[in-house]
């Protein structure tokens, strides 16, 4: 650089103002870093992208009798739905009042958005929530919602609640209302809510036998900061550091064996049905179906069944349930060490190690073993789970997926789309994808698109009786039959020949035909309401792609039904 240019630089430095001094500083830092104009230019332009606004996806929670559906909040605060369309996935009915959609929240076959004017608007199953027509004068300035498995529950800004969907599950707060006031936060279990008020306070409602009744512990729920679940359970952390805990016992509800030790407590982990306590000297403690307390903890992650932690020298130390998870072999064992992240499914975890690589251990259906693609998990920056299988996004905006195909472990049919891929996001049995031009690709469970019809039901009602096989049916029908001929006998010993012969006769003609319809009626009658309600949840748009009015969002569906491609 010449002594001109030298001294016109001093010359501005001087002049310059403390924050045009600022700017200057924040240009040559990047100057510096780039090493070239041009360069720094791509750098301010990738920080820009980076920092832009993202599509956001949310996914129903699980339920064994539903398939999931999606639902993506655009950056412009537009909602467009697809999967399961009695679960949520078809919004065309309510979509002209999706927008300016500041957050979403889901039960397992509805939604409900809450918008910036602190409306809300709800659609799927009207028995899970999505119909609110009952409490829709009440839901204005809501800040907030959280949703059990069958019910939602909103936080007004005034601290109120309204709730709305199956009562059994929560959708009736009307016995807690006077109580509901200044609310801060909702935790919920699967069928009941708890609620912290700014007070410390705790008011719960729904299902007793999951956490809706927390009348015997009332005394102790003062001074609450924060409440985790599990199924059906929950445990409130006190501001002193000392835990209470109510609602299945099985679940994590008693706590009496760990009870001396739950002090200090920082924050509590949780998994389908036991709780973990981390104390600030790096205690974990476990208690409920899983049992165990580990030392120098630095942050857990739970499976179904088992717990993971990564410990304070970036090792990882597993204990719980084996076939969930809680065994690793040695060799998996010492490729544990610089550990920054642990992912669980329901029987298996993933680490993200400090260099990018990935060690997964557990279940092998479940993710345990990525197998081919083990290769392929390098310079990883992200990782998701579904019920049975990981996603890990690469540096390069690639993605890898491994587990059941039938969970997600299998993206192949969308893997040409998956690229400059910037989100990851996961349902119970499927994952999205958001790339940097703001693409949508999904994969994993498919939604039949057969119905079955009423022959094939009749076919299985009939065929029912018969596969028990003419022994079994004898088997069944031998008690009926020794009874009718009990009865006839001692009708004949009471001088009613003619009736007693009536009463077998009857028994031994009827007796097979009652076990008929006792045992192929009645199990096609079941297997006729859960095939109609599945079918229900299965009216996916499939062909047409999304349902909206905007012309700015195009559809398109590729070889698998299941797959899509949506441009934002």
């Amino acid at each position: 650089m010449g002594s001109a240019a030298s001294a016109n630089i001093e010359k501005c430095i001087q002049e310059a103002s403390p924050e045009d001094l600022k700017v200057m500083l924040s240009a040559l830092e990047k100057l510096e870093s780039s090493g070239s104009p041009e360069k720094a230019e791509v750098t301010a332009a990738k920080e820009e992208e980076a920092s832009a606004p993202v599509a956001v996806v949310l996914a129903t929670k699980h339920d064994e009798f539903s398939y999931s559906a999606f639902a993506c909040l655009r950056p412009d605060g537009s909602v467009v739905t697809w999967g399961s369309a009695g679960s949520g996935g078809d919004s065309s009915a309510k979509q002209s009042q999706l927008t300016e959609v500041k957050k979403l929240q889901a039960t397992t076959t509805a939604f409900a958005a809450v918008r910036a004017d602190g409306t809300v608007v709800t659609w799927g199953s009207e028995g899970s929530g999505g119909d609110a027509s009952e409490v829709q004068k009440q839901l204005h300035d809501v800040k907030e919602i959280q949703s059990t498995n069958a019910a939602f529950a909103a936080i007004k800004s005034d601290g109120a609640v309204v709730s709305w969907g199956d009562s059994y599950y929560g959708g009736d707060s009307r016995a807690a209302q006077d109580r509901l006031k200044d609310v801060t936060q909702i935790q919920t279990t699967l069928r009941a809510f708890a609620a912290v008020r700014s007070d410390g306070g705790v008011v719960t409602w729904g299902d007793p036998e999951a956490g809706g009744d927390s009348s015997s512990v009332q005394d102790q729920l003062h001074d609450v900061k924060c409440i985790q679940s599990t199924n059906t359970a929950f445990a409130a952390l006190r501001a002193d550091g000392t835990v209470v805990c109510w609602g299945d016992a099985y679940s994590g509800a008693d706590s009496k064996a760990v009870q001396e030790k739950l002090h200090d407590v920082v924050g509590i982990q949780s998994s389908v049905r036991a709780f973990t306590a981390l104390r600030s000297d790096g205690c974990a403690i476990s208690w409920g179906n899983v049992d165990g307390e580990i030392q120098q903890v630095k942050s857990i992650q739970a499976s179904s069944g088992a717990f993971a932690a990564i410990l304070t020298d970036g090792s990882v130390a597993i204990w719980g349930d084996p076939d969930s998870g809680a065994y690793i072999n040695d060799e998996v064992k010492q490729q544990l060490q610089n550990v920054k992240e642990i992912h669980a499914t329901e029987n298996a975890f993933a680490a993200l190690k400090a260099d990018g690589s990935v060690v997964s251990w557990g279940n092998s259906s479940h993710g345990g073993r990525p197998g081919k693609v083990q290769e392929q998990l390098k310079d990883i920056t992200k990782i998701q789970a579904s019920q049975k299988a990981f996603a890990a996004l690469t540096k390069t905006g690639e993605v890898v997926t491994w587990g059941s195909p039938n969970a997600g472990g299998d993206s192949s049919s969308v893997q040409d789309g998956l690229r400059n891929v910037r989100e990851l996001y996961s349902s119970i049995l499927a994952f999205a994808a958001v790339t940097s031009e703001g693409a949508i690709w999904t994969w994993g469970n498919k939604v039949p698109d057969e119905r079955p019809s009423f022959a094939a039901v009749k076919e299985q009602v009939s065929r029912h009786p018969r596969e028990l096989g003419v022994v079994r049916q004898l088997l069944l029908t031998f008690p009926g039959i020794c009874l009718a001929l009990q009865l006839g006998k001692r009708g004949h010993a009471a001088g009613a020949p003619v009736a007693s012969m009536a009463i077998c006769v009857t028994a031994l003609i009827w007796g097979p035909m009652l076990l008929y319809l006792y045992g192929g009626y009645p199990a096609g009658v079941e297997l006729h309401r859960r095939f109609a309600a599945r079918n229900e949840a299965a009216r996916c748009t499939h062909s047409d792609g999304p349902r909206l009015t905007s012309n700015k969002i195009v559809g398109s569906v590729t070889a698998q039904k299941d797959n899509r491609r949506w441009s934002m």
